[in-house]
C-alpha cells in the first residue's frame, strides 16, 4: 500500500486511487483590467456573448459573469477591447431591443478616473520615452497633462 504524498499519515486504500490536488475556485476573474457593468439587459449570458461575437469580431472578452441581481460583469482581455465595448456596446444593445440597458464602469474605478489627482505608474521601462507613456495613457481614456519620470534616491 502506498503513502499519500499530500498527507503522509494516510495510506491509499486502492493502489489505483489517484492523488488529488486541491484547487481553490473563486467566482472573481483575476484581470488587470476592470470589468464593465451591464445593467438592465433582459438577456442571458449566452445572448450577451453572441451579441459581442456578432458585432465585434476583433474584441476579446475573458469572462462574462451574471450576478444574482441581474448585473453582468464583462471582463475585456485588453484595453482596446474594453474601450470598444465601453464606447459602442450600448448602441448595439439598443438596436437589438435592449433600450434600457446601461453599460458603465464600477463606481470604485470611476472615482479614480474622474479625479484630478496625480497617478503613479510603477515599473515603466526606462527605454520608453515620456511622450509614448502619455499617448498610451490617453489611449486608455485618461486625461493626461504631464508625465514626469521620478528618479531613484542614490
Amino acid at each position: 500500500m502506498e503513502k499519500n504524498e499530500q498527507n503522509p499519515g494516510q495510506k491509499l486504500t486502492d493502489p489505483g486511487q489517484k492523488k488529488k490536488t486541491l484547487t481553490h475556485n473563486t467566482s472573481q476573474t483575476k484581470s488587470p483590467i476592470a470589468p464593465l457593468i451591464l445593467e438592465g439587459a433582459k438577456l442571458t449570458k449566452m445572448q450577451v456573448s453572441d451579441l459581442i461575437k456578432k458585432h465585434f469580431k476583433d474584441i476579446r472578452v475573458d469572462d462574462i459573469q451574471l450576478s444574482h441581481t441581474g448585473l453582468f460583469a464583462l471582463y475585456a482581455s485588453d484595453v482596446s477591447s474594453f474601450n470598444r465595448l465601453f464606447n459602442e456596446f450600448t448602441a448595439i444593445l439598443a438596436t437589438n431591443g435592449q433600450t434600457s440597458a446601461k453599460l458603465y464602469v464600477p463606481r470604485s474605478i470611476q472615482r479614480i478616473k474622474d479625479t484630478d489627482k496625480i497617478a503613479f505608474v510603477k515599473r515603466v521601462d526606462l527605454e520608453i520615452p515620456e511622450d509614448r507613456i502619455t499617448i498610451a495613457l490617453k489611449d486608455a481614456g485618461l486625461d493626461v497633462t504631464d508625465v514626469i519620470r521620478l528618479k531613484n534616491k542614490e
